[in-house]
């Protein structure tokens, strides 16, 4: 019987985003792990495996949305399984497929779990999906979605929350101060939830378009016994219909997918008390080379953002020789994931800009830079290559950057306040 090797981690923690970022650093060993998992999750299709080593497994496959790619001759095997064939069977499938695809799966949870890590699959593949649904009846909305882009975006992310994200986040800070927070595009709550913890006097609002990643954020908030958070299903756009302000708001990675980053910006302007402030992230157009050529083979090879599709693009892009300028995608956490490849390289608006155009954006709608957030790694080399540069600077980081254009190759992070 195959064994999952000692020297990779246990499968029931690889779909920690925490663990995906710890083995970015050195990203060939993130590929050799998942091929190494795709070579035995085929081995134990074949050979079979024990209970416990399947189930978790499925709970890893399942969480990063079956990103895994498959052949026809597991496809073939798959065809032959059965849900009545006893939690062997059921195990294997749910490597494959998620238990809810299939029909009526709910009376596996009547049947008898031989071990914990059955049923904790059986609780991942069932129960939370199921909770999740009857969430969403709980969460309130603000104003009609009318906004195309808006519409478009929307149900991307209906179909693919991100993150699928699973662990506490962790909070070594706690602050004491009663602050009002709105976190503007909170995805699957993964933020909200760690401010929270950080501020647990704190009031948060946390809005986002996509109501399956609400329901998401809204199942881990009550599993971690988080109250001071509110739900909300909403357009940026519409914000103002809460009737609130806030004295911080948080809006990372959301308003280079609005149809006007200006006119989101404002909106969140207009919610923003006199000294508030906001934290701001947006896509860099040097840093998201590797994104653009990727985005033109996918673009070459006419795949659309199916799971099937993605995977096949994927598989493209670990083919492409070392050097090649799209294989560089490899080193974003993203690409581990369904909801996050089709983030990543299949989303359908996204804006790119430079710093001076960002400096424009946050001055045209009415905004001064408070400070400035490069990475770590790049301020040490900024210092020895600009000894009298302004870390606060747009226009020095912009003449820096020129001469590193990965430097924010994930996004350009700042904060602002009102002019």
């Amino acid at each position: 019987m195959l064994q999952f090797p000692d020297q990779y981690p246990n499968f029931s923690e690889l779909q920690s985003p925490e663990l995906i970022e710890f083995l970015l650093g050195d990203f060939q060993l993130v590929e050799k792990v998942e091929h190494e998992v795709t070579r035995i999750r085929a081995g134990i299709l074949r050979d079979g495996a024990s209970l416990e080593l399947l189930s978790a497994m499925a709970i890893d496959c399942f969480a990063k949305e079956y990103i895994l790619s498959e052949t026809k001759n597991e496809h073939d095997i798959l065809a032959h399984l059965s849900l009545y064939d006893g939690p062997k069977s059921v195990a294997m499938l749910a490597c494959y497929r998620p238990l809810m695809s299939f029909h009526e799966p709910t009376w596996l949870l009547e049947t008898e779990a031989p071990n914990d890590i059955y049923r904790r699959l059986l609780s991942t593949q069932i129960v939370e999906p199921l909770e999740e649904r009857r969430l969403r009846g709980e969460i309130p909305s603000i104003g009609a979605i009318s906004d195309q882009v808006s519409l478009t975006v929307r149900s991307m992310y209906e179909e693919n929350p991100l993150p699928r994200w699973t662990l506490r986040p962790k909070s070594a800070l706690r602050h004491d101060a009663r602050v009002a927070m709105l976190v503007a595009g909170c995805g699957s709550g993964h933020q909200p939830i760690q401010l929270a913890l950080e501020y647990p006097n704190s009031t948060i609002v946390a809005l986002d378009l996509s109501m399956a990643s609400l329901a998401y954020g809204l199942r881990k908030a009550r599993e971690f016994g988080i109250k001071n958070i509110e739900f909300i299903h909403g357009d940026i756009l519409n914000v103002a219909e809460l009737n609130r302000h806030f004295d911080f708001i948080s809006c990372v990675g959301v308003l280079h997918h609005m149809a006007d980053p200006y006119a989101g910006l404002t909106a969140l302007r207009e919610v923003l008390t006199k000294d508030g402030y906001i934290e701001l992230g947006l896509y860099s157009k040097h840093g998201r080379q590797a994104n653009n050529h990727a985005i033109a083979l996918r673009t070459r090879l006419g795949l659309g953002p199916t799971p099937s599709d993605i995977r096949q693009f994927r598989e493209s892009i670990f083919g492409l020789p070392p050097q090649h300028p799209a294989r560089e995608i490899t080193r974003f956490a993203e690409f581990y994931s369904i909801a996050g490849c089709r983030d990543l390289a299949f989303h359908p608006h996204e804006h790119l800009l430079t710093l001076p155009e960002l400096s424009q954006l946050i001055s045209k709608a009415g905004f001064r830079l408070k400070r400035f957030c490069p990475p770590e790694k790049a301020i040490a080399k900024f210092k020895h290559e600009l000894p009298a540069g302004d870390l606060n600077s747009l226009e020095h980081w912009h003449g820096f950057e020129l001469s590193h254009p990965n430097t924010f190759r994930s996004m350009y992070r700042l904060v602002v306040e009102k002019d």
